[in-house]
């Protein structure tokens, strides 16, 4: 079962390289790429793959700040359940009045 698993994860490698290779030789031309300080002529696949990176590279950055606050609202949250349950623990230990 663990070789079936390992050849099944090589095959998905050498697929995703496959496609690579292909879309960097469908896009090998040559732009000219003008940015904020300077230019630059780069292969279109390269600036494109460079692209995809950087917006992963930020969407990763932003979920992990989202992930923070969640964290934090779910302690605090967690907190408060705990009081509750004190102050019921409490209220049904005592005996009721008359």
């Amino acid at each position: 079962m663990h070789y079936i698993k390992l050849l099944i994860v090589l095959l998905v490698i050498l697929l995703i390289m496959a496609v690579g290779a292909v879309f960097a030789v469908l896009n090998a031309d040559v732009v000219h790429f003008n940015y904020y300080f300077a230019s630059i002529d780069l292969p279109l696949s390269v600036l494109l793959v460079g692209f995809l990176f950087t917006g992963a590279l930020l969407g990763i950055i932003v979920a992990f700040f989202v992930r923070l606050g969640l964290k934090q609202e779910n302690a605090q949250l967690s907190y408060q359940v705990e009081l509750r349950t004190k102050e019921l623990d409490n209220l049904r230990s005592e005996p009721l009045k008359d």
